[in-house]
């Protein structure tokens, strides 16, 4: 059963991880950048 779960969440994150590359790769440099700043 936990295996189960395991293996939806795993397809979950990797939805909503392609589905962030997708949108906001633009965004993803920004906020590389303000990571930079930040150090």
């Amino acid at each position: 059963m936990q295996k189960f779960i395991f293996r939806r969440a795993r397809a979950r994150a990797r939805v909503w991880i392609v589905a962030h590359t997708e949108i906001g790769q633009g965004h993803e440099v920004r906020r590389d950048a303000l990571h930079a700043e930040a150090r």
